[in-house]
């Protein structure tokens, strides 16, 4: 690592070359290379980070979206007095190197190096900042020069780190008292720019910087090689003080310098005792730091580490050089080997000609290997890479190659990186960020969500392509011809039903770094042209298409909606766009067969119909719409429907608390209750942590619980439980409440040891929550609303369809929803929603509390407007942009962490209280610092605005 931009002291860094001359790309003599890129939009579709384009310095005119502060000089920065020290890069001088370039009455000002960087990103509208903290133990209390050996920490050379300092914050620190505190930092951070969830926050923090090379960069500061348990500790604490001080903020650890360090830790002497402790489960030292983070965080009861920080510069070598390392231009095996070396992070089929490649392949390539680590031992950890470079800044082959790892950063699923410039002619790194951040030069750029491109020869050619989410009439390729000398003649054809008739080419090459417009494509035939590129071309091409995507119909298509059973039950769409347009009904994630109609038509309607559905509309592109409630109500006169039973000794039971209500169960895959007047009805079955869980409601209204076919079984013994002679269907359930009004109580809870103690085992641990897939609401229409909802206990997750609670025609109005989590992992989506109010009257789109598109909708909302029932006050029904939200939900115990990545929707929710809980054990759960963030209907993020808590 080096310091950023004008901070930095760029040399070259050490490495392993192999003696022999190295791998050279293929390259064709003189003839012209064939080549076909095959495109499919409808493949492989993923969000592409905004933060992969990212720079330790500032490259010229490039469009960065991330600025990182950090290299080996902030390990041992001092912000009170900004002295510093440069490890074995200068001597081990301590100085005041990183504001030497400031006027002298500036050069003491506290945290001006860091203030200076950061507004810097400001005022560049940079929207992500990264800064490093040390967390070596020691920084520079001087700037006196070179540090000895018999100087080295402690000594009067260096002030001790405290992260937390134990009394009162200052924002002008004591300079005299010989400690450096971590938390006083952050304060004063905090207190000029306000948190990382603001508009002028600092984004991120990272862990230091190379700690695995501690001991041989900064031998005077941390002498000792640094061991195992010795970085947990010391990223357990630090992480900890970040999240204290700012929830919203990032953290990003361990910054390893590459895979010495990845392997174990740069042979830490406690690396074999420490992975004997995993039981064969750790391959390289990432696993077991994955894993320890992991466990550290779940004790502290907040995440600690959100980003997986590591470092990438190329070990590959070629014309007998590191192809990072030389500046020798005029070595063509070299410069061919270097567009070569990003295919070691993903593609199996490369050949790495370094000592990682020789010894080591089996970690090879790294992108595959680091995504089974997260999933394995922290599912839901982000990837950055906050150093790295090929080399050749200054030459075409590097422009190339960085265009490379910025495609394939996107491809791939990097959550962030930060380019380390080696060299300090860097016009053709910058150039590779232009050619995706404004390659017009107008600001236009690639798209942000990923797409299938696949090319036919990986050796010669690359290729990335992206649609733009806000408009995929425009499809997005990037193509590198990495032949040194030959043009390449490349058919490029783009499957699916969307029709491309022109593009626009723009790009730089080996005469210069300048992006240029360059012949255009003016006529597409049957989605299939050539594009011809010269030798050592990188070009994006923009491909138009004069197609409509399918657009459905925001107002109430689908529109939640309850049935009776034995009905006809329909659900609607309405989409318009290029024809002819196709549909298939989804419910809970699963396709529902013979559903390919704009119309849903289930008949007689069953209990286990009831469930999200959702729509996807097919043209030119897929469209999915949001999701529907089906809820169903038993017939006129019946209690229960479907597979529930009870028995006479389980009616009318007095609860000591003086409710009385009705006990049922679950016999079957579904079933339908509802409560008698001034009872409360329950049901209950098993979950799939064998747990008993409890399913309960009063008021108006019916519960459905839908077992997941994939997981239904029984009925079966609970296990855990002391209780004979009644079995128990088991599964992961849906539970719809249709019907409900303002006095209708839903809650679900499971049964342990603090709840009832009568059944449990003192020999037997309880997971303590229940594990619920998703629950629906569907109000009444002439109410709208619903009492209360009580499920602190429930842990909502699932891996397709829903979770959480969506409940879109129900307003809570002054109530509190408590729930414990929200999960979503694979292809769920997570939602914590519910209807927004302006004095009644729903204004969420596709969510009208009267059906606008009935005559009957149109006439009650007529009548009530007009007799002054309802006010609109200048608000729309159906009007995105100006929902009034009134309701509370507490999140007890619960992190929100979304193993997926996504984001939760929200829906009628001016708070969210991260608040403190217990299972059903009485174990406590506390608050937690939220992991996720709460995104409106139209996109808007309303997590600082509305969530309070730790």
């Amino acid at each position: 690592m080096r310091p950023p931009c004008s901070l930095a002291t760029v040399g070259l860094r050490a490495a392993f070359v192999l003696a022999a001359a190295g791998l050279a790309a293929a390259s064709a003599a003189a003839a012209d290379l064939t080549l076909s890129i095959r495109i499919d939009p409808r493949l492989d579709r993923a969000p592409i980070s905004p933060y992969i384009y990212g720079s330790s310095q500032d490259l010229p005119s490039a469009p960065l979206t991330v600025r990182r502060m950090g290299g080996n000089r902030i390990t041992g920065y001092n912000w009170e007095t900004n002295a510093s020290n440069a490890g074995s890069d200068w001597y081990h001088s301590s100085d005041g190197y990183l504001v030497s370039n400031l006027p002298a009455e500036l050069r003491s000002v506290p945290g001006i190096t860091i203030t200076n960087f950061h507004d810097r990103s400001l005022a560049s509208g940079v929207p992500y900042s990264i800064v490093t903290l040390p967390m070596a133990g020691y920084v520079a209390l001087d700037q006196s020069g070179s540090v000895s050996v018999a100087e080295a920490a402690p000594s009067p050379r260096w002030a001790e780190v405290r992260h937390t300092k134990g009394s009162a914050l200052l924002t002008t620190p004591d300079t005299t008292d010989g400690y450096v505190y971590t938390d006083e930092l952050l304060h004063f951070l905090l207190t000029r720019y306000g948190p990382a969830s603001s508009a002028r926050g600092i984004r991120g923090y990272a862990f230091d910087n190379e700690p695995d090379l501690w001991a041989a960069t900064h031998a005077r500061l941390h002498p000792s090689k640094l061991t195992c348990t010795e970085l947990i500790a010391r990223s357990t604490e630090l992480g900890r003080t970040i999240k204290r001080m700012d929830p919203s903020a990032e953290t990003l650890g361990f910054v390893s310098y590459g895979f010495g360090g990845f392997r174990d830790l740069q042979g830490a002497p406690d690396w074999a005792t420490e992975r004997a402790k995993g039981a064969g489960r750790y391959r390289w030292f990432i696993d077991y730091y994955l894993d320890q983070m992991r466990q550290a965080s779940a004790t502290a009861g907040l995440r600690l580490v959100d980003v997986l920080d590591l470092h990438n510069y190329s070990e590959h070598s070629a014309g007998g050089y590191r192809v990072s390392e030389t500046t020798d231009y005029s070595n063509i095996a070299c410069n061919q080997g270097r567009m070569q070396a990003p295919r070691g992070l993903w593609d199996p089929t490369f050949v790495e000609n370094s000592w990682i490649g020789q010894w080591f392949a089996d970690f090879l390539p790294y992108l595959p290997q680091l995504r089974t680590s997260i999933d394995t031992f922290y599912p839901g950890t982000k990837l950055a890479f906050t150093e790295y470079n090929a080399g050749g800044e200054g030459h075409i082959s590097g422009g190339i190659a960085q265009a490379d790892y910025l495609g394939l950063y996107g491809k791939y699923g990097v959550y962030l990186a930060t380019f380390w410039q080696l060299h300090p002619e860097a016009a053709y790194a910058a150039a590779a960020f232009r050619l995706y951040r404004n390659y017009d030069g107008l600001g236009s750029t690639y798209g942000d969500t990923t797409v299938s491109a696949q090319a036919s020869d990986t050796v010669n050619a690359s290729a990335y392509a992206a649609l733009d989410s806000h408009d995929e009439a425009k499809l997005h390729l990037v193509v590198l011809n990495k032949n040194y000398d030959s043009s390449t003649t490349t058919t490029i054809e783009i499957a699916g039903p969307r029709t491309y008739t022109s593009a626009r080419v723009f790009a730089f090459d080996s005469a210069s770094a300048t992006i240029t417009e360059r012949t255009p494509i003016p006529s597409i035939a049957a989605n299939r042209f050539t594009l011809n590129l010269p030798a050592l071309t990188a070009a994006h091409v923009v491909l138009s298409s004069p197609d409509q995507a399918p657009v459905i119909a925001t107002q109430n298509h689908p529109s939640s909606r309850s049935f009776s059973l034995g009905q006809t039950a329909t659900l609607d769409v309405i989409a318009t766009g290029t024809g002819p347009l196709s549909y298939q009904w989804y419910r809970g994630g699963a396709p529902v067969a013979g559903a390919t109609t704009a119309t849903l038509s289930l008949s007689p309607l069953i209990p286990a119909d009831a469930g999200l559905y959702d729509v996807v509309v097919s043209g030119v592109d897929d469209v999915l719409s949001r999701p529907a409630v089906l809820g169903v109500l038993p017939a006129s006169g019946e209690r229960t429907a479907g597979a529930i039973t009870t028995r006479a000794e389980w009616q009318d039971i007095h609860h000591p608390n003086g409710a009385v209500y009705d006990q049922f169960l679950l016999t079957g895959a579904a079933g339908t209750f509802t409560a008698d007047f001034g009872q409360i009805a329950r049901c209950s079955y098993l979950d799939p942590n064998n747990s008993i869980v409890q399913v309960e409601m009063s008021g108006a209204g019916a519960i459905t619980i839908v077992l997941d076919p994939t997981t239904v079984a029984g009925p079966m013994a609970p296990a855990l439980y002391n209780q004979g002679g009644i079995d128990y269907m088991k599964g992961k359930a849906t539970v719809i409440l249709a019907g409900a009004d303002s006095t209708t109580h839903f809650t679900i809870y499971s049964v342990g040891t603090a709840n009832n103690p009568g059944v449990t085992r003192p020999d037997t641990t309880y997971v303590g929550w229940a594990d619920i897939a998703v629950s629906g609401i569907v109000s009444t229409y002439d109410d709208g609303a619903i009492g209360s909802i009580h499920q602190g206990n429930v842990s909502y997750s699932a891996t397709t369809g829903y979770t959480g609670i969506y409940a879109p025609h129900t307003m809570i109005g002054a109530s509190t929803v408590v729930l414990h989590d929200i999960a979503a992992s694979g292809l769920a989506e997570p939602y914590l929603y519910f209807g927004d109010t302006i004095r009644g009257l729903r204004t969420s789109p596709g969510n009208a509390l009267f059906d606008a598109g009935t005559a009957q909708g149109q006439e009650e909302a007529g009548s009530r407007i007009a007799s002054g029932d309802i006010a609109l006050n200048g608000f729309s029904i159906g009007d995105p942009g100006n929902p009034v939200s009134s309701g509370a939900a507490t999140i007890a115990g619960g992190a929100l962490a979304q193993p997926n990545g996504r984001f939760i929707a929200v829906g009628g929710l001016s708070r969210v209280i991260m608040g403190a809980g217990q299972d059903s054990c009485g174990r406590a759960a506390p608050a937690q610092v939220i992991q996720t963030r709460l995104i409106s209907d139209i996109g808007t993020d309303l997590t600082p605005a509305i969530v309070t808590g730790p």
